[in-house]
């Protein structure tokens, strides 16, 4: 698991998770941003009354990065298990003050699926696979050829594949040779709509991602749709 999004409109919730003393914020007219490191982020929407005058926040949105938070936000090029990712958002949640998951929305998930291939290199297969499904895996990044998505900049659809070679991102595994296999491809999914993580996967609020039915619904999706 290695994008969460979610937010919430409880203000009970709100109030709890913006007094945590781990957090560092940045003020902005419309919203303030709260962030624990690289891994988390938080955007509070700022309510104001009929004179103007800032009366509280009337949303919370929640941006998680658990894979990162595993490795002290230096990559997420390694392999995490779902125990890992369990901990990992067990002390997220109880940085943030998160008694009640359960009252946050999950609105976007992205998983993906480290593979190892042990006949070909990594570049080839990414630059020979051209489709997912039906649509078009395209290059988005000037600056990086092994990076494909059927997600073009700009837009924001509901399902989109990313296939890339993550031995390479950002020169992880130059960096952390005993972590980050070379070799390392990518295989991530993305889902951005409440109404498919629940039908998809079970999962309607950040409660729960703490079911184990849940990820094993993940990991059957990742691998049923490497076959495209």
């Amino acid at each position: 698991m290695d994008l969460i999004f979610g937010n919430t409109t409880d203000k009970e919730v709100i109030e709890s998770v913006i007094n945590s003393s781990y957090l560092s914020v940045k003020e902005h007219y419309t919203k303030d941003i709260f962030r624990i490191g690289k891994s988390i982020t938080l955007t509070a929407k700022k309510e104001f009354d009929t004179f103007n005058n800032v009366n509280g926040y009337s949303k919370l949105d929640f941006k998680l990065k658990p894979h990162y938070y595993l490795n002290g936000d230096r990559h997420n090029g390694n392999m995490m298990t779902v125990n890992q990712t369990i901990e990992v958002l067990n002390d997220i949640f109880d940085k943030l003050n998160i008694g009640n998951p359960d009252r946050i929305t999950a609105t976007t998930l992205e998983n993906g699926l480290n593979i190892i291939p042990d006949m070909y290199d990594t570049k080839d297969i990414i630059t020979q696979s051209l489709y997912f499904k039906k649509k078009p895996l395209i290059k988005v990044r000037q600056d990086w050829a092994y990076y494909k998505t059927t997600r073009p900049y700009g837009t924001h659809p509901s399902i989109y594949a990313k296939l890339y070679h993550k031995g390479e991102d950002k020169n992880f595994a130059q960096k952390y040779p005993n972590e980050v296999h070379p070799n390392t491809l990518r295989h991530e999914l993305g889902n951005s709509t409440n109404i498919k993580l629940r039908t998809e996967f079970g999962v309607n609020t950040f409660k729960d991602l703490f079911n184990i039915d849940a990820h094993t619904r993940i990991a059957e999706y990742l691998l049923k749709n490497w076959d495209y």
